[in-house]
């Protein structure tokens, strides 16, 4: 539930500052305090546009969704790619 508060929030935060296909790089905490990078890629404005979160397999990061996202802009969507902790002692790649 919290995280589904962030993630509203952050839309409408940054909805009316970044309105392309392009991405926006931000930050957060998560439930237990350690900092969650993601890339947001806004392109509607409309408050009922669909969003998705996009979440990476084990041993890769949000980078991996940047070729796609701007398909899915195009095709009504707006996203946030995150990079999910995943991997050997709670380290991740990032790009």
């Amino acid at each position: 539930m919290i995280f589904r508060k962030t993630v509203i929030f952050l839309l409408l935060f940054f909805a009316t500052t970044l309105i392309s296909s392009d991405f926006k790089t931000i930050t957060f905490p998560s439930s237990d305090g350690v900092k969650i990078t993601a890339d947001l890629y806004i392109l509607h404005t409309d408050k009922n546009t669909p969003f998705i979160v996009l979440f990476h397999q084990a041993g890769f990061s949000r980078g991996e969704y940047r070729e796609i996202t701007p398909k899915l802009n195009r095709l009504g969507f707006n996203c946030m790619a995150i990079d999910q902790r995943s991997g050997d002692g709670g380290k991740w790649r990032r790009e």
